[in-house]
Parts: structure tokens; C-alpha cells; sequence
């Protein structure tokens, strides 16, 4: 059987490139590795050879949402699709900077600074995700995964034309662990969170009383 690629991401999207990111395939007993990659989104196929495990997209055209899917070429000359589905971005300038500025045992506040070059109807969406540690099946690593059974909680934000924006979101549980996530929105269509790499924390307070020792 042939090795395949998983996990296709799009990170690092700008007004005119994006980054597409995948696991490569995992050596199996038997297997047979990929003559190459092929990356389609609209019209266009990238040849990419075999052993990147990213590639970045260059001349896209801005505010346009595209649909990335990877492929593998097998060396009998079949076009396959790799595992983990296709991959949708626009266009877009991203947030930057997101950050923790409080914290109380049921509420965190969060600032970011806004996207740049905006040119048309544009919000934010940051997202609690409730979360565990956990351990990947491919790579063994240890990582934070959504935990199931709990609810996502959420918050539309719109963009206000100035630098810095931030909002807080309230009733979260005290001393569990969230990850946050912010979503671009353009006219109604959501981004990948591919701005600002999401923050792993826990609403716990803050210190009081504190006083400072000399010895």
C-alpha cells in the first residue's frame, strides 16, 4: 500500500499568499512512498516534490476564498486524494499579536491587532475551545485536543477601524483549560484561525496582596 500525506493546514494567509502545511506519511512496513504532491486550489495544480511537508502559495488573489487539496502522484502514475479532506481560506490580511491583558477565576479579556489593507466588511470571531492533553497516534507527541462533550463558547467582534481590538469573554469554568482561537470574517465568511497561533490558558484570577521581600 502507498503511504499518504494528513492533516492538510493553511496557515500564514496574506492578501496574495497562504502556506499549506501537511504530516508527511509515516513509514509503514511495505509501504510505498509518493512520487510527488500535487496542490490544486481554483484553477491551478503546484508539483511539489516529495519530502516537503509545506509549501507557500504565491500570487492568490486578495479577498477571494480558495480551496486548497493535496494530492499524492503514485508511481504507477494514479492521482490520489491524501487524507484529512480539502482546506478553504480567504484572502485576507490576518490578526496579529493575540494576547491575555486579565484574567478572573471565570473570565479572560483578550487583545489582538487588527487586519490591515481591509477593503471590504470585515469582523472578528474568537472562540473558546475547551481542551485536554492528549497523544497523536502518528507522531506519539504529547498535545492539546479538543475535549469532547463540553461546548465552544464564543464572540462576534466587529472591526472598528482602529489597531488594537480586544473583548472578554465571561461564565468560562474556573481552572479549566481553553484554547482560544480567532477567526477572521469577511462578508459573512469565516478564515482558518491563521493569524496568530491559538493561546492554550485557564481562567485562574489574579494575584492579590502581593508585596515585595527584601533579605
Amino acid at each position: 500500500p502507498m503511504t499518504m500525506p494528513q492533516d492538510l493546514r493553511i496557515t500564514q494567509v496574506t492578501l496574495s499568499t497562504a502556506k499549506a502545511e501537511w504530516l508527511p506519511p509515516q513509514p509503514t512496513p511495505g509501504g510505498v512512498n509518493p512520487v510527488n504532491y500535487e496542490l490544486h486550489y481554483a484553477d491551478k495544480v503546484q508539483t511539489i516534490p516529495f519530502g516537503n511537508s509545506e509549501w507557500v502559495v504565491e500570487e492568490l488573489g486578495g479577498a477571494i476564498s480558495y480551496t486548497f487539496c493535496l494530492f499524492v502522484r503514485s508511481p504507477a502514475g494514479d492521482l490520489i486524494p491524501g487524507n484529512g479532506g480539502c482546506r478553504t481560506v480567504i484572502t485576507v490580511n490576518q490578526v496579529t499579536n493575540l494576547r491575555i491583558i486579565d484574567s478572573t477565576h471565570s473570565t479572560l479579556t483578550l487583545a489582538w491587532d487588527a487586519v490591515t489593507g481591509v477593503t471590504t466588511k470585515v469582523a472578528y470571531m474568537l472562540v473558546a475551545v475547551p481542551i485536554k492533553q492528549g497523544v497523536s497516534v502518528l507522531s506519539g507527541e504529547t498535545s492539546w485536543v479538543p475535549l469532547t462533550g463540553r461546548s465552544t463558547m464564543s464572540v462576534l467582534v466587529p472591526h472598528l477601524g482602529h489597531q488594537v481590538h480586544n473583548v472578554s469573554l465571561t461564565n468560562l469554568s474556573h481552572g479549566h483549560m481553553f484554547e482560544m482561537r480567532i477567526y477572521v470574517v469577511v462578508d459573512g465568511r469565516y478564515t482558518e484561525p491563521v493569524g496568530s497561533n491559538p493561546l492554550q490558558v485557564s481562567p485562574v484570577g489574579r494575584a492579590t496582596r502581593t508585596r515585595l521581600c527584601y533579605y
